[in-house]
């Protein structure tokens, strides 16, 4: 079994390089699929999500791959869709017109309901501390807390295929500053996501893009995290979460290796257009 990813970037949104650089990287690494998921556009303004009027041109571009690669690379087209409640979800009509193959759920985004902003819980580390800071009155666990209730409702309302970067409130926790992430209350609220995601059916991405972008020095989710979600018999697979064509298999070492130590025994992949579950030995 050759390696996949599912969680890949482009210029379409904050990536680097045209998606057929992607495509190149994964043939010269001997991958069996590469899987595009572009963050789905916001209905306001963003400097990493692609722009509305980019979605046809990039579900085109794409497909277009999938042709030129046919026999040689399997090539999925998705998006990364933000959950942002009351605005939008990974089930919204307006997404799956694209034809889409598969989404990916994922939470990047808190509103300061005084301000009307939307701040970003992974990008700049000063918009984390503002979230903190001003939305929950320096209560970090209300913080996250409230980040894994999103998680939960996102999973339970539009039920994606993927589930992103579960735990990537700690990206900007430096330090462990915050909270641990090992405290009883974290545990609890991450592992009521968990329950959700079992529920849902949904796929478990173990992510390697924080490490390759030099953002952190662990991969998502946790290894106590990912222990869990093996003993509730979650599906989960390995994704790079690209931004470079240089990182589609980035710290795919560590990836299968923190699978193994949770217990896990097999992957899910998308594969000849269907989920299948293989074993992390054949990889």
């Amino acid at each position: 079994m050759r390696p996949t990813n599912y969680h890949t970037h482009s210029r379409f949104c904050d990536g680097v390089g045209e998606p057929a650089e992607y495509a190149e990287a994964a043939v010269s690494k001997g991958f069996a699929a590469l899987g595009f998921s572009s963050h789905a556009p916001l209905p306001f303004e963003s400097d990493w999500t692609m722009k509305p009027a980019d979605l046809p041109r990039y579900a085109a571009e794409i497909r277009s791959l999938a042709e030129r690669y046919r026999g040689t690379l399997e090539i999925y087209l998705g998006l990364e869709i933000d959950y942002i409640p009351g605005v939008m979800g990974p089930s919204d009509e307006r997404f799956a017109k694209a034809g889409l193959e598969y989404t990916i759920g994922s939470v990047h985004m808190i509103r300061d309901d005084r301000s009307g902003r939307y701040l970003a819980i992974d990008g700049p580390v000063e918009e984390y501390e503002e979230i903190i800071r001003n939305v929950f009155a320096g209560d970090a666990r209300a913080f996250a807390e409230r980040y894994f209730a999103l998680m939960s409702e996102m999973v339970t309302l539009h039920r994606p295929d993927i589930i992103g970067h579960l735990d990537v409130l700690m990206k900007n926790n430096i330090g462990r500053r915050f909270f641990s992430g090992t405290e009883s209350w974290y545990l609890d609220a991450a592992c009521g996501t968990l329950e959700a995601i079992r529920a849902s059916g949904a796929v478990l991405e173990v992510n390697s893009g924080g490490l390759a972008r030099k953002r952190t020095d662990f991969l998502y989710p946790s290894l106590p995290l990912l222990t869990v979600a093996r003993e509730l018999e979650i599906p989960a697979m390995l994704n790079a979460d690209a931004h470079d064509p240089a990182h589609v298999d980035a710290f795919y070492d560590r990836g299968y290796a923190l699978l193994a130590a949770a217990g896990y025994r097999e992957v899910r992949v998308l594969l000849a257009g269907t989920w299948r579950d293989v074993p992390l030995e054949n990889i």
